[in-house]
């Protein structure tokens, strides 16, 4: 977790790796769970996202890490994802449990499906375009 101070108004962005096909059917599975419409998603690839992250040395080329951005603090890898799910409410608040878990040992897990999910999932070979009527949720 960093703390984090851009150069943007928004909070709770959820920066994922574009031309996984894991990584945004999670945003589109996100999108659907979220009915406060309270998370916003930019690709790592974006020129946006190297702008806002690039000061905080995170390398937008290596695309092993979802990134949450909330009030001011950033979250990378298993933290982002509970931190995200968090936000979901309702029965999502259940995977909350999961901080009990050494960060250590979740990322080992989060690393091992980050490392061979091109190979489980497949890529696109460029970002995807979102639909007009979840366009707004994109930054």
């Amino acid at each position: 977790m960093t703390k984090l101070q851009p150069n943007i108004s928004t909070t709770n962005i959820v920066f994922y790796d574009g031309i996984c096909k894991l990584c945004n059917g999670l945003v589109t599975w996100l999108i659907k769970k979220d009915t406060k419409k309270e998370l916003f998603f930019m690709s790592l690839q974006s020129e946006q996202a190297k702008k806002i992250l690039s000061p905080f040395k995170i390398d937008t080329t290596q695309l092993d890490s979802i990134i949450y951005y909330e009030a001011g603090m950033l979250y990378k890898k298993s933290s982002a994802v509970l931190k995200i799910l968090n936000k979901l409410g309702k029965i999502w608040k259940l995977t909350q449990i999961f901080w009990l878990i050494p960060c250590t040992i979740r990322n080992l897990i989060y690393n091992l499906v980050a490392k061979f999910r091109y190979k489980l999932f497949g890529k696109y070979s460029s970002c995807q375009i979102p639909t007009p009527n979840i366009k707004d949720r994109f930054l």
